[in-house]
């Protein structure tokens, strides 16, 4: 069964109530969160392909949640760098696999990876610096966070809000 993880309600890749967004449902499998996406033909930069941007998008999120989910105790973590490398054309309306996990920790930094693939071939991945969030954006966040499916992160993230209140 797999352990899905919380989102953020209206973000354009996880929000469940953003219209626009891709509405990605991440879940935590071994040292990864993962997700099944499929890119809208909305979204094309060149006949058939993703925008570069779009793709960008993709893995850092799944960054993200890997530093929230991986990073270690400060929980909520933001994208500082990130670098994109493109290594094949993305296309759209077919299924891909969004992997992304910590890399490395340095002191309050978290350096994560991520990949998008298709059918076990790669075609783009990411690497990414992130730092916790402020106490402000913390505060921000405990209203946009919502659990869904997610079961065993709700502790997880209450621990995170109890240095907000």
């Amino acid at each position: 069964m797999r352990e899905y993880i919380p989102y953020s309600k209206s973000c354009f890749v996880c929000g469940e109530e953003n219209p626009l967004g891709f509405r990605l449902e991440f879940y935590k499998e071994g040292n990864e969160v993962r997700a099944e996406v499929v890119i809208p033909e909305h979204f094309i930069g060149y006949k058939g392909y993703a925008h570069g941007g779009i793709v960008s998008a993709l893995l850092d999120e799944a960054m993200s949640w890997a530093a929230s989910i991986f990073g270690g105790e400060r929980l909520l973590y933001m994208t500082v760098e990130i670098n994109v490398r493109f290594k094949k054309p993305v296309p759209v309306g077919k299924k891909l696999l969004l992997r992304g996990w910590v890399a490395d920790k340095k002191r309050s930094l978290v350096y994560t990876e991520s990949s998008l693939s298709l059918e076990g071939t790669e075609l783009a991945s990411g690497k990414g610096k992130f730092l916790p969030a402020p106490i402000e954006a913390k505060k921000e966040y405990k209203e946009e966070l919502r659990y869904g499916r997610c079961r065993s992160f709700k502790g997880f993230f209450d621990n995170l809000f109890r240095e907000v209140d």
